[in-house]
């Protein structure tokens, strides 16, 4: 993706690239009908490359059905074949991507979000020399050596998440109502299956799902 103003081919060649990756694991990356936010500022200055992650988007998808042909009864076979999916993965991709792109030395930036950002950290361990720079949005994991270090800091990242929604319908008390109806159209929909709704990337939107956007009211239909 590019500006508008920089479509041109020319004007193209003369940007660098910026791989972002998204959060997840498990999303495809975004397909975007507009641009605004970082994804103005970022399309301004470079060509964004947005990757569907292994078992996302237009890669072949993981699934149970996947998983049991590995062998329904062999838990060992399906966690080899899950193994194939985690980052380190993801950033042999990335990889392979570079350097057909701009060469074995060439360099790109890179753009993390969540699940992405501990992408970028692994890729900034296994292939530095491939990164001019690396931006994490909320996705950095705990750089100690103490047991149970990711809970931890995911507890602090909860209640300042509770806090913060705290404010926002303080300011806002009419939304408490509105993410409470919706929550009972998830429920009811698809005959209340649990299912919710599809959503236009092809994927599903649940109570639960609504619930894990981090709403501290718990709304119930």
């Amino acid at each position: 993706m590019v500006s508008l103003d920089k479509a041109d081919e020319a004007k193209r060649a003369d940007l660098p690239y910026l791989l972002f990756l998204q959060g997840g694991p498990g999303f495809e990356a975004a397909r975007l009908t507009e641009t605004g936010g970082w994804v103005a500022a970022a399309t301004d200055q470079f060509r964004v490359l947005l990757l569907d992650q292994r078992g996302t988007g237009r890669s072949t998808r993981v699934s149970t059905a996947s998983v049991l042909r590995r062998g329904p009864n062999d838990p060992a076979a399906q966690a080899t074949y899950l193994s194939h999916f985690r980052a380190d993965a993801i950033v042999a991709d990335a990889e392979a991507i570079r350097t057909a792109l701009i060469g074995e030395n060439g360099k790109w930036s890179m753009l993390g979000q969540s699940f992405g950002g501990f992408c970028i950290t692994r890729y900034l361990s296994a292939s530095p020399g491939g990164i001019k720079e690396a931006f994490l949005t909320g996705g950095l994991p705990p750089l100690v050596h103490e047991p149970d270090a990711a809970p931890r800091a995911y507890r602090k990242l909860l209640d300042r998440v509770a806090a913060q929604n705290k404010k926002f319908y303080r300011r806002f008390p009419g939304d408490a109502e509105v993410v409470r109806s919706v929550a009972k159209f998830l429920a009811q929909a698809d005959g209340g299956s649990g299912r919710g709704v599809k959503t236009p990337s092809g994927g599903r939107l649940s109570l639960r799902g609504l619930q894990v956007l981090a709403s501290t009211l718990n709304p119930k239909p």
